[in-house]
């Protein structure tokens, strides 16, 4: 009767574990961490993203006509209730150089044209031969759409950088100012801290974590005049045409919840959120696996009662 009850106590067990390993296999996070003690924490999987509000007379008055929204999210990011989304497929550890860095923000498109003028390939190696760590999720991306989303993404691959020390804001920054001085171009101005900043914060600039320890480190590190940081909550006051706020709310896992552009009276005159139904998915499979779970020992119960 022992051996019985030992059996059946290990059947039990073997049945709850596979349920659990079967639970866990949908939950595809990775966590890195790095020796300033910032990680990443990230989720492989699909991130959807919604113009929420988009008031034309609004952006016109406040930050003017030369910028638009598709100018900073891409196409169709002037609609409302346009929707995009990007899946991570994977998630590494590297090392880049100013150069990659600034391609992979807006920043870019303005710059890197004027940079590839004056340099070859093989002279930006050597002029630019400072790496910073980092991690980035490979993701494709689908741009802004009324419409059902396509099978085949927009952008097959691209990289969602995540910078492992706040500290090199600096060094990012200083190196940067450095080559628009040498290049002495109309076109590729000198920023301050909250110029940089802000074109982080438009580019989705990944944040590890803790976010709000890196937000208020990285704010420091760049001097910023007009940055201010509550708990994962980022907000920087900018001159365009008038002056403007720009406020953006961080997830944990360090990828944008929101970002918001008000005027000074805190009225909103553009909006993106994000959501997705992950939740969704996993509290229906945490239902599911409790009820199987209690299936499971009701039927060893049962069993063990008719003997």
């Amino acid at each position: 009767m022992k051996v019985e009850k030992l059996k059946d106590g290990k059947k039990l067990t073997k049945s709850m574990g596979l349920i659990l390993i079967v639970m866990i296999s949908f939950f595809p996070l990775t966590v890195l961490g790095a020796e300033n003690n910032y990680q990443m924490i990230l989720w492989k999987g699909t991130e959807n993203y919604k113009i929420i509000t988009y008031d034309k007379e609004g952006w016109e008055k406040n930050i003017g006509t030369a910028l638009e929204p598709e100018d900073i999210f891409g196409k169709n990011s002037d609609e409302e209730d346009a929707e995009s989304k990007y899946t991570i497929r994977a998630i590494y550890e590297s090392d880049w150089s100013l150069i990659d860095l600034i391609s992979s923000t807006i920043l870019g498109n303005l710059v890197i044209p004027i940079i590839l003028i004056n340099y070859t390939p093989t002279e930006l190696d050597k002029e630019f031969s400072e790496e910073y760590e980092l991690w980035y999720g490979l993701q494709s991306r689908w741009k802004y759409t009324l419409d059902e989303f396509e099978y085949e993404p927009d952008i097959e691959a691209e990289k969602h950088p995540f910078i492992k020390d706040p500290n090199d804001f600096g060094d990012i920054l200083e190196e940067y100012n450095d080559l628009a001085q040498e290049l002495n171009n109309t076109f590729m101005p000198e920023l301050n801290g909250d110029d940089f900043l802000w074109y982080l914060l438009i580019s989705h600039i990944g944040i590890p974590d803790p976010v709000e320890k890196y937000l208020d480190e990285m704010v420091e590190i760049l001097d910023s005049k007009d940055a201010e940081v509550n708990s994962n909550t980022i907000t920087l006051e900018r001159s365009e045409k008038e002056d403007i706020i720009v406020e953006v709310v961080y997830t944990s896992q360090g990828i944008i919840e929101s970002i918001k552009f008000k005027d000074t009276d805190e009225d909103i005159f553009y909006e993106i959120q994000h959501f997705n139904d992950r939740w969704v998915v996993y509290t229906i499979l945490g239902i599911i696996s409790v009820f199987i779970i209690g299936l499971t020992v009701y039927a060893f119960r049962r069993k063990k009662n008719l003997r």
